[in-house]
């Protein structure tokens, strides 16, 4: 029986992952009535409601596929996703925050934890984690950039001028440094708290 099932979740993986979201959605309905209390399922659907901008079915799909025991990281990740689709930042940023907890380490749920904490201008929690993740991923210069721009928009000026001189010294070639350099600059400090 494993191999019936196993079969149809590749092909609509592959199908997903080529864009093919019309013979997908046949084969994830099928997939879903064949055993409907079966997570992959579920999880298809989920993935299949984010590539289509359905993030409310997709907030569904994902919490099912959750429940019914889908793997946590793909699912929580999309529940997340999907959550902010529908602009419900305070609930992605649960959803997300608690992943990472589970996750310390993945890059990708921190960029989704990244843009919830933004949208909700949690600067000190996301201060903390990109503190803690770059303890343990140092030559993620992405992750010191994000931190950098975190403790500057939380007031940290020293903890950004910090991360900032690290990167430059670096030579690191990343889109928006030099902005960030210039918001650090004495003159511009001193014009923005005039």
């Amino acid at each position: 029986m494993n191999e019936t099932i196993l079969e149809p979740d590749l092909l609509i993986r592959e199908a997903l992952e080529r864009g093919m979201l019309v013979e997908a959605e046949d084969a994830i309905r099928e997939l879903i009535a064949a055993e409907p209390e079966g997570h992959d399922g579920w999880l298809l659907r989920g993935v299949h409601d984010l590539l289509r901008g359905e993030f409310h079915d997709g907030v569904t799909a994902f919490d099912r596929a959750l429940r019914l025991g889908a793997r946590r990281r793909e699912a929580q990740l999309g529940l997340g996703q999907a959550q902010l689709g529908i602009e419900d930042y305070e609930a992605g940023w649960i959803t997300l925050r608690e992943l990472a907890q589970h996750e310390p380490d993945d890059p990708e749920v921190l960029h989704w934890m990244l843009r919830a904490g933004l949208a909700l201008e949690r600067w000190e929690a996301l201060a903390d984690h990109l503190r803690d993740y770059l303890g343990r991923n140092p030559d993620d210069d992405a992750a010191r950039f994000a931190f950098a721009s975190v403790a500057y928009r939380g007031g940290q000026l020293a903890e950004a001028r910090a991360q900032h001189d690290i990167l430059s010294a670096r030579e690191v070639p990343l889109d928006g440094l030099d902005e960030l350099e210039a918001l650090l600059e004495p003159e511009t400090l001193a014009a923005s708290a005039a």
